[in-house]
């Protein structure tokens, strides 16, 4: 799995919807369903779950006011404003667990930037902040108090993987188990790495982690796995070749997709997507016509992935890899008629894949794919030109994003 947004889940965002599809794929001539402006007058939905229920943020009538982020229980609404963290401070949401827990970022009493989670059964509660790591005395020796978290991942339980940033703006991977505001401490002391995906398989009580860390000006992809006594770190191979690799997305049963950067002197740098089938297995690459750059973008549980790269005209496409075994069994994702490319960034269990399309008009409108529909779009609602997508739920059940009106305002769609 991956995360399921287009958009990193913390930054304040300007519009939102969401899209009933069937239960095993993407069904044609689906429709926006308009979840209105009713805590703002330009709306998006960042994130849906897999009951339909919904997040997003509304910029507000008034310019100097905040941000809305808000609730909706289902896809016939309504939006219910979410409270701050502190009043008249602002704050954003950006996804939703199937458990019901939403995740966001809210500016706390000293000005300061805290992940922070809301809670579908109790939406008017205050949220709660997800707190940096404390002060040490030996171990490291007087370190003092990290100052800020930012929130990098959710899994559909509602576990948080985050941030952890000091007052010199050094930070650690830490994690949040689901109810908990303390952090349990993933990466060495300031070491920079950042945590990618948490997945939904518990080993020993806990989930499995990808992480991506500096090391003398190159990456390193790592899993921690929980054991016994705690997190312990399995180094993802690097192919033969290749200078270094990073992941971008992990899997209930820790398969990773990723890319690999091929460099030497006097010669173009290649870049190609990656699939390790397990955490010790050295990566299965894709290697497309020409040996054209590619990338990973996301994997599901099935082991199908998500790429994106260089077709033999040059243009940028989409690429649906349904075995990893084989570049072979690699499908371009077609385009619109008439349209000129695909943005995606998520790929769901039931293979749908969501994504922004050109359309033959030259306009962004949002689209899914799966290998039975191909590729469908999703029309504006209320007169509008534009739509975009920016989050699908876990199953691939709904997408959500945001449409354009004929007066060129923004609706939150689901």
């Amino acid at each position: 799995m991956q995360n399921l947004f287009k958009n990193a889940i913390l930054p304040m965002m300007v519009s939102g919807g969401v899209l009933l599809w069937g239960a095993s794929a993407a069904v044609n001539g689906a429709t926006f369903v308009d979840l209105g402006n009713a805590a703002g007058a330009q709306c998006f939905t960042g994130g849906v779950n897999d009951s339909g229920q919904s997040v997003g943020n509304c910029a507000p009538t008034n310019p100097s006011k905040n941000y809305k982020p808000w609730y909706s229980a289902s896809p016939a609404g309504p939006q219910q404003v979410l409270p701050a963290l502190v009043t008249n401070r602002p704050c954003s949401v950006g996804g939703i667990a199937n458990n019901g827990s939403m995740i966001g970022m809210c500016v706390g009493e000293d000005s300061l930037n805290f992940a922070v989670t809301w809670n579908a059964t109790t939406p008017s509660a205050a949220p709660t902040k997800l707190r940096p790591l404390p002060s040490t005395l030996l171990i490291p020796l007087l370190r003092p108090a990290d100052k800020q978290t930012l929130a990098t991942a959710q899994n559909q339980q509602g576990a948080v993987l985050a941030l952890s940033i000091s007052s010199k703006n050094t930070y650690t991977a830490v994690l949040y188990m689901p109810g908990s505001a303390t952090p349990t401490r993933i990466s060495d002391w300031d070491d920079m790495c950042g945590g990618t995906v948490v997945n939904n398989t518990l080993l020993n009580g806990y989930p499995s982690i990808l992480i991506n860390c500096p090391v003398n000006g190159k990456n390193v992809t790592k899993i921690a796995i929980r054991g016994s006594s705690g997190y312990a770190f399995t180094e993802l191979p690097v192919p033969s070749g290749a200078s270094h690799c990073w992941g971008v997305g992990m899997n209930d049963q820790n398969q990773v997709v990723g890319t690999c950067l091929y460099s030497a002197p006097l010669v173009d740098d290649i870049t190609n997507t990656a699939f390790w089938a397990s955490p010790t297995n050295t990566p299965q690459l894709l290697i497309l016509p020409g040996n054209a750059n590619n990338a990973g973008v996301a994997l599901n549980n099935a082991g199908h992935v998500l790429a994106r790269g260089q077709d033999p005209d040059g243009n940028i496409r989409d690429y649906y890899w349904a075995n990893p075994n084989s570049s072979q069994q690699v499908r371009p994702i077609a385009l619109l008629t008439g349209g000129a490319g695909t943005v995606a960034f998520s790929l769901a269990e039931n293979d749908t894949v969501a994504m922004d399309c050109t359309n033959a008009t030259q306009h962004i409108i949002g689209c899914t794919w799966d290998p039975i529909n191909t590729t469908q779009p999703i029309a504006p609602i209320n007169g509008g030109l534009l739509s975009t997508l920016s989050s699908i739920s876990h199953s691939g059940a709904y997408v959500a994003g945001m449409s354009t009106d004929a007066q060129d305002d923004r609706t939150a769609v689901v």
